[in-house]
């Protein structure tokens, strides 16, 4: 079993925001999406240097470090349509979204998501989405989201990842405002 602590920072410490990963949907699969949300929000208005952009960088740089460490592959970096990350970049508290799929679901959203960015001139527009969710998105929230959908094989795989942030030493940020 892992550890559990807090990431916003020692006990008494008052004004520090919290740095905020977002596990969601992570009971099937076995390829981690970091999402790209927040970032390509970001970029879209201009502010892909700011400060708090930097700061989910450096939180995807620490994520994918502990995702290598607990499954032993990087992760892929694609937007994720529901990432709660986005309300919380918003607020200005740098945060990022983790979720899962079977790789060859992975992979073809990956495949897509690139189809969905480039325009008709090559250019790169972020943000773009594809019209198709994976197999597992579509599932969600409807009838045949139930128990059936789960993989015990991933919960194995999320305790070594959760134990791989749990170790994680992030440096303190600040509130964006």
């Amino acid at each position: 079993a892992g550890r559990v602590r807090s990431l916003a920072g020692e006990a008494g410490e008052i004004g520090e925001p919290p740095t905020v990963f977002v596990f969601d949907v992570t009971g099937r699969g076995d390829t981690a999406l970091l999402s790209s949300t927040a970032l390509d929000l970001l970029e879209e208005r201009g502010l892909g240097e700011s400060d708090l952009a930097a700061d989910i960088r450096t939180l995807g740089s620490w994520a994918g470090r502990a995702l290598r460490k607990g499954m032993g592959r990087a992760p892929l970096t694609l937007p994720v349509p529901w990432s709660d990350d986005l309300g919380f970049a918003l607020g200005g508290v740098p945060a990022l979204t983790v979720t899962l799929l079977p790789r060859s679901e992975a992979e073809s959203y990956r495949n897509d998501v690139a189809d969905a960015r480039t325009e008709g001139d090559g250019k790169i527009r972020p943000g773009g989405y594809p019209s198709a969710k994976p197999y597992s998105w579509k599932k969600l929230h409807g009838p045949e989201d139930d128990e059936s959908l789960l993989e015990d094989s991933t919960f194995d795989l999320m305790e070594h990842v959760l134990d791989a942030f749990a170790e994680l030493r992030i440096p303190k940020v600040r509130r964006i405002r």
